[in-house]
């Protein structure tokens, strides 16, 4: 199996000069030792250095100070000056480590306590594979499919200045929905207590990191009764359910504004006349059924890790950042426009390059750092945490196994064995190092007791 930054033919970190012992060492101890000694260091901090790879923590830790202080008219948010300083932070041995040690020679290693925070790129990745995880184990063995709703461009800026009305976005999609199965059968939907079962996900940018809030929708093509038999709802009247969510949206934000501020709710006005001229047809909306391709129980929970991972992930990944020129204080990174995806070659705009001043790099990452506390993933109907009714009788779409795997990788090291191909613990000798509590930093522990 390749890994990156394993690649034996061109990744030579491994090949320098001082790690020569270190290599002969591992050789003696078996070819597996060998392969997980020369994966662990191409995959080093150092080693991705040289091979150019960019760490937005070695950005922000360089460049965030100066940003603040050159730009003291700026109104940043709590949110945002808790999670970078989390993120600057991150892996530092200054604010902890743990400490393992072979049982068998005198080496070591020391692994750096993480920040948690959903904006630091490595933290970011853990926290996406809990996300797809919990969203696994929810799911039934029945057809899903994604939804995407959007907004008009006109109404983004009122989400920006009042992030906590991102929640209007998450209620409208639950409305909508009830609202058209409800449609179907007015009655029956009432006497049977019929519920959908779908997962929302927020997701505030596009491909070019510009703020784009949309809602990202895992829906299952069925609703449960009372008494916990399944019926289908593949049919969505994409016409109708435009129009529906287009006109809850304005609804629900025409409330929460008036209550607020005058000022903004006069501006809102002006904002809606303008968008119900120009969106007759509703808002954005897109439900292509998965099985119109060809479906299949690995299509399925294909489709509930995309949609998991995707909008969950960090605005940028650093695989697309390709320079940083500390003397001129520019970065350079690109983008794939989503409408390429959808026309034919000749009209493809190709990859985007971007070179722009580092300040402006900042201000495109911090924008779509949420609220502390605010949940960006909510589950509804079935699949809530408040519905007790009959769906543990519905075979799940992930097996049991399947979510052990999962669970399993969460751990750093495993996690790292299945991303990187290489047991950080793994000595150069071939024994396990173990975990000595004693030799650990626990920064927050009074003196003297760091060991308890």
């Amino acid at each position: 199996m390749k890994y990156r930054n394993s690649d034996f033919l061109n990744d030579l970190y491994y090949k320098r000069q001082e790690f020569s012992e270190l290599l002969s060492k591992a050789k003696n101890s078996g070819n597996s030792v060998l392969i997980n000694t020369i994966r662990k260091l191409n995959n080093s901090r150092w080693a991705r250095q040289i091979n150019g790879d960019i760490s937005i923590q070695d950005i922000f830790i360089e460049e965030f100070d100066n940003f603040l202080a050159d730009n003291p008219d700026l109104e940043i948010r709590e949110s945002v000056i808790d999670n970078v300083d989390k993120m600057k932070k991150c892996g530092n041995f200054d604010y902890g480590y743990t400490f393992y040690e072979c049982p068998n020679c005198n080496n070591f290693h020391i692994q750096g306590f993480t920040c948690k925070s959903r904006f630091c790129p490595r933290c970011g990745k853990k926290y996406r594979d809990k996300i797809g995880t919990k969203v696994a184990s929810k799911l039934l063995n029945i057809k899903h499919r994604q939804l995407v709703f959007t907004i008009p461009f006109e109404l983004r800026k009122f989400f920006r200045k009042d992030r906590h009305l991102l929640s209007l976005l998450f209620k409208s999609v639950n409305l909508t929905l009830n609202e058209t199965l409800k449609s179907k059968a007015r009655l029956a939907f009432k006497k049977e207590e019929r519920k959908l079962g779908f997962i929302c996900f927020l997701h505030t940018y596009g491909r070019d990191m510009k703020r784009h809030p949309h809602i990202h929708v895992l829906f299952a093509e069925k609703f449960m009764r009372k008494d916990g038999t399944l019926g289908n709802f593949y049919y969505l009247g994409f016409e109708a359910i435009r129009k529906r969510y287009l006109f809850t949206v304005l609804n629900l934000l025409q409330h929460e504004l008036k209550k607020k501020n005058s000022k903004t709710y006069n501006s809102f006005l002006k904002e809606k006349s303008i968008v119900l001229d120009r969106c007759k047809e509703g808002s954005y909306f897109y439900g292509k059924p998965v099985y119109a391709e060809g479906y299949s129980m690995e299509s399925a929970k294909a489709t509930a890790k995309y949609i998991a991972r995707y909008a969950s992930h960090p605005a940028l990944s650093e695989r697309r950042i390709l320079k940083w020129d500390k003397e001129n204080k520019t970065v350079t990174w690109f983008y794939d426009p989503h409408e390429d995806d959808l026309c034919e070659e000749k009209d493809k705009k190709g990859r985007q390059i971007i070179t722009e001043h580092v300040y402006e790099f900042i201000k495109r990452l911090i924008i779509h750092i949420p609220e502390n506390h605010f949940t960006q993933i909510r589950y509804y109907g079935f699949y809530s945490n408040k519905f007790k009714n009959k769906g543990s009788l519905f075979n799940k779409l992930f097996s049991r196994k399947d979510i052990e795997k999962m669970i399993l990788r969460l751990e750093w090291r495993f996690g790292l064995l299945h991303s990187f191909g290489y047991n950080p613990l793994i000595c150069e000798c071939g024994h396990e190092m173990i975990y000595n509590i004693e030799k650990s930093y626990f920064p927050n522990r009074p003196i003297g007791e760091n060991t308890s």
